[in-house]
């Protein structure tokens, strides 16, 4: 059973944790104040004039931000949990270092890595340097070992006796990846989903350089707005950007729950 802690220790933990969320609190409150106020710091009259002037550029890149994130952010999951499958489940030559590298991606600097995106996709037959392609890559193998490590954590707590009566009751290795693992494993795999789309949302050091004019993203443009001295706009697009996340967030957490009240019954059942 949990056991208390003691009053002193309980008391500063739960001082730590207020002043954290008043800082949080304050942090998101700002920004959607200076969405609704003629010019943030200096005059709060409430306005709707900043979310107005979103349209139509600041709605167009928003929309491309959550296309592109949308279609980055599942290859990146399904290819971080069969990157995580492969090594921890198989034995092969070279798994270490197929681990490594996959990693590789989420430790080199965001800024380093957009620029290696120019160098590699900017002539002959890759070249993709101003396309869209170029920032799903991107976002695919910048969120991707997160994935990996997800997939990793949750395979560990299978136990390989359930995929093994599976192969003895003839089921091919695909099969008994999509019935007995992924079912299992669901939670991580919805919170890398969630990992990847949230971050390829928010991308800024890397997605830097690969924009183009026909391809700009939400967080590109907020710079743009700040640099020009928009700063409602800004604030606009920020609180329009967090509270579609937060929306995003929530849907995919109920899909999972009634998910898994739908699988406990049908097990009930059986």
């Amino acid at each position: 059973r949990p056991r208390p802690l003691p009053p002193a220790l309980d008391y500063a933990a739960t001082a730590v944790f207020l002043v954290w969320v008043v800082l949080i609190v304050a942090l998101y409150s700002s920004v959607f104040l200076g969405s609704i106020t003629k010019l943030w710091g200096f005059d709060y009259t409430f306005t709707l004039k900043h979310l107005q002037d979103l349209s139509p550029q600041g709605w167009s890149v928003f929309w491309t931000s959550a296309k592109l994130s949308a279609y980055a952010a599942i290859p990146s999951t399904l290819l971080g949990f069969l990157i995580g499958y492969l090594v921890t489940r198989v034995d092969f030559p070279g798994r270490s270092a197929l681990e490594f590298g996959s990693m590789l991606s989420f430790a080199v600097p965001g800024t380093v890595m957009g620029i290696g995106y120019i160098l590699a996709f900017n002539q002959g037959a890759l070249l993709l340097t101003g396309t869209e392609m170029i920032l799903i890559l991107a976002f695919v193998f910048r969120n991707m070992p997160v994935g990996i490590r997800a997939g990793v954590a949750a395979i560990h707590q299978i136990d390989r006796s359930l995929e093994e009566a599976s192969t003895m009751l003839r089921a091919n290795s695909a099969t008994t990846l999509r019935r007995i693992v992924m079912p299992l494993v669901r939670p991580a795999i919805l919170s890398g989903l969630v990992f990847a789309f949230v971050r390829a949302m928010t991308a800024v050091s890397q997605v830097i350089f690969l924009i183009s004019p026909r391809h700009k993203l939400a967080t590109t443009q907020i710079l743009t707005y700040i640099e020009y001295g928009s700063l409602g706009r800004g604030a606009a697009l920020a609180s329009l950007l967090t509270v579609f996340m937060i929306v995003v967030i929530a849907a995919l957490y109920l899909i999972n729950r009634r998910l898994d009240t739908r699988a406990a019954a049908e097990v009930a059942a059986t």
